[in-house]
C-alpha cells in the first residue's frame, strides 16, 4: 500500500474539528497507508495521543514536529487575519523546512474541512515544478485586485512541492519574506495572502472539487449542485463552523454523522432518527461544548 503524506496544523480547542477531519480523511481513503504531520508546540499530551489514537485505528501513522526555534518569534508575534485563529495556520508554511528530504510532496488539510472522497488522484498528479497547488478561491476575483495578482488560491487545501520550495526558498528566507509582509501590511488575510504574494508564480489549479468552499447561501448550493455533489473536499469556510450547530445543507446529516462520535450527548440519542433541523437544535444547547475546546 503507497504512502500518502498529509498534514494539519490546530491547537487544543480545535481538536473536535481536527479529529472529525482526520477521520472522513482515512474513512474515504483506505486504499492508502496515511501518514499524517502536525505541530505539537500548541497540543497537550492529551490532544496528542486522542488523534495518534483515531490514526492508528485506521492503521495510519502520527508524525510530529516542533516548529524550529528560529521561527518561534516571528511565527508566535503573527497577526491573525480572523478572530477564530491561532498562529497555528502560519505553520503549513514550515512544513517544507521540517520533513524529512524523502517526503517530496504533502497533502495540507485545514481542520475545518471534510473528506468526502479518495484523493489519490490530486495527491498523485505531477505539478512538476509548481511550489503549490489547489483551488480558486470562492472570493478571489476580489482578493486577486487587492493585491494586484493574476489569481488567487484558496490555503485550505493544497498540494505542497515540499522539493520545489525548498529549492526555491530557505526557511530563513521565507521568514523573512513573511516578516517583510507583515511590516507592510501587504498580507490582511494571513497565511493566505502570503502564499499567494510568494507562489503567484508557480502555481497549479486543480478542479473547485478538490477544496470546495461551502457557503451557507442555499440559493448559492442550489444552482451549483454538480459540484456540490463531487465535491471531494467541502471546506466551510465561514465563521458559522458545523461543530457551531450551524446548519451546512446538503451536507448536515453527512457532517453530524462524524460529529456523533465526538459529542457525548450522541449516545444517548437514536441519532438516526433526528431529523437535521434537530440535530441543529440539540447542538445549540451545547454550545460550550461545541467550542472545540475537549482536551
Amino acid at each position: 500500500m503507497e504512502n500518502m503524506h498529509v498534514a494539519f496544523c490546530c491547537d487544543n480547542c480545535y481538536i473536535m474539528p481536527a479529529s472529525i477531519m482526520l477521520e472522513s480523511l482515512m474513512k474515504n481513503n483506505r486504499n492508502r497507508h496515511i501518514i499524517a504531520h502536525t505541530f505539537t508546540d500548541d497540543l497537550n499530551d492529551t490532544s496528542i495521543e486522542t488523534l495518534r489514537a483515531l490514526v492508528e485505528t485506521y492503521q495510519g501513522e502520527l508524525v510530529t514536529h516542533q516548529v524550529p526555534a528560529e521561527a518561534i518569534d516571528i511565527i508566535k508575534n503573527a497577526p491573525l487575519a480572523w478572530e477564530y485563529l491561532s498562529v497555528a495556520a502560519y505553520y503549513r508554511l514550515l512544513l517544507p523546512f521540517v520533513l524529512e528530504d524523502t517526503v517530496e510532496k504533502i497533502l495540507y488539510l485545514d481542520c475545518d474541512v471534510m473528506v468526502r472522497k479518495e484523493l489519490a488522484k490530486y495527491y498523485d498528479y505531477d505539478i512538476k515544478e509548481s511550489y503549490v497547488a489547489g483551488a480558486h478561491d470562492i472570493e478571489e476575483g476580489q482578493h486577486s485586485v487587492r493585491l494586484k495578482l493574476p489569481f488567487y488560491m484558496n490555503s485550505g487545501v493544497l498540494l505542497i512541492n515540499t522539493k520545489s520550495i525548498k529549492e526555491g526558498f530557505s526557511m530563513k528566507k521565507m521568514l523573512n519574506e513573511m516578516n517583510r509582509l507583515w511590516e507592510q501590511g501587504g498580507a490582511t488575510l494571513g497565511d493566505q495572502d502570503i502564499i499567494n504574494i510568494l507562489f503567484t508564480e508557480k502555481m497549479y489549479f486543480f478542479p473547485d472539487t478538490f477544496n470546495y468552499q461551502h457557503c451557507i447561501h442555499k440559493k448559492y448550493i442550489l444552482k451549483h449542485k454538480k459540484e456540490v455533489e463531487a465535491a471531494a473536499v467541502v471546506h466551510f469556510i465561514t465563521s458559522d463552523k458545523p461543530w457551531f450547530g450551524t446548519y451546512v445543507f446538503p451536507y448536515t446529516k453527512e457532517y453530524y454523522g462524524y460529529l456523533k462520535k465526538y459529542f457525548g450527548i450522541w449516545k444517548k440519542l437514536k441519532y438516526w432518527l433526528l431529523k437535521p433541523a434537530g440535530m441543529v437544535k440539540i447542538i445549540k444547547k451545547h454550545k460550550d461544548y461545541m467550542s472545540g475546546n475537549t482536551a
